[in-house]
């Protein structure tokens, strides 16, 4: 796998495990206000200067890096288990967030029913 392609991949990872909120969320922290010339680099090969400036925001790249799986197959499926984990933790804030709706709704109801007895 190129350079190139892991740096992408950890973009993902950083996104993915809500570090950052957009591919061009992370371009900015790295320094590229432009996101076009972000998402243009990360299309060719690593330049040295983008390489520095990434080591140096990304010291963690290099652990990631070096223990990085080179089996293509099991690197989707990680990634897909992050992807899940993190759709079920957003879909069970917002099942959280309905069931107090529901609740303060029913409660509402009773307290309605009450002042139309009366």
């Amino acid at each position: 796998m190129k350079e190139i392609d892991k740096i992408n991949l950890f973009i993902q990872y950083l996104v993915v495990t809500g570090k950052f909120s957009s591919q061009e969320e992370v371009g900015k922290y790295i320094g590229y206000a432009n996101k076009s010339s972000f998402s243009q680099m990360l299309k060719k090969d690593v330049t040295p200067p983008f390489r520095e400036k990434f080591y140096k925001t990304f010291p963690e790249f290099e652990s990631f890096h070096i223990g990085f799986i080179e089996d293509e197959a099991t690197n989707k499926l990680l990634l897909q288990k992050e992807i899940d984990e993190t759709i079920k933790n957003i879909q069970d804030r917002q099942i959280e967030a309905l069931t107090d709706k529901i609740d303060h709704l029913v409660k509402d109801l009773g307290e309605l029913k009450k002042l139309i007895k009366h």
